[in-house]
């Protein structure tokens, strides 16, 4: 009832990126986030026409962004790899009609998932992107015995601290 009540008549509950979490929240709950709609456009129909103006300038990585957006699109019931049919480019990272499985799966460098958007040389090394890469790409349908998902997770692993945890 709360995020009902906070959806708009453009189908967006918060921002762009909330929106997407929205969808899988929705969908955890066992309702269909197609059918959410305050008078105007799907929430699912606000995602698939891309982020407003292009603007990705508030995310942290492209492999965060498009990792979402793929969750988001399975949690929808949509195809990660043509969810709407938006195009645009950050960074050297390229989604063209919203096809966000191929744009995460470009971001795969044989071992990790990798895409700074910051500028800031530390975000490079932080493990985000690749725990929500393995995710996202297991939801889609990718094995998790594939060796893009196992060099990952065998990636993560070897982050590990020595108090058995791991860094942001």
């Amino acid at each position: 009832d709360y995020l009902r009540g906070q959806q708009g008549n453009d189908g967006k509950i918060g921002d762009f990126s909330t929106s997407a979490w929205a969808v899988m929240s929705i969908a955890a709950a066992g309702e269909d986030p197609n059918t959410w709609e305050n008078g105007g456009d799907s929430l699912v129909d606000y995602l698939k026409a891309g982020p407003p103006g292009d603007d990705l300038s508030g995310e942290l990585s492209m492999g965060t962004f498009v990792s979402r957006m793929v969750l988001a699109a399975v949690a929808a019931g949509e195809a990660p790899e043509a969810f709407g049919s938006w195009s645009g480019s950050q960074a050297g990272v390229t989604i063209t009609n919203g096809d966000y499985l191929g744009a995460l799966m470009s971001l795969y460098d044989g071992t990790r998932f990798l895409q700074d958007l910051t500028g800031d040389p530390d975000s490079a090394e932080m493990l985000n992107d690749d725990f929500w890469a393995v995710r996202a790409l297991v939801a889609a349908g990718e094995s998790p015995y594939s060796s893009m998902v196992q060099n990952t997770v065998q990636y993560i692993a070897d982050c590990q601290q020595a108090d058995d945890g791991w860094s942001y």
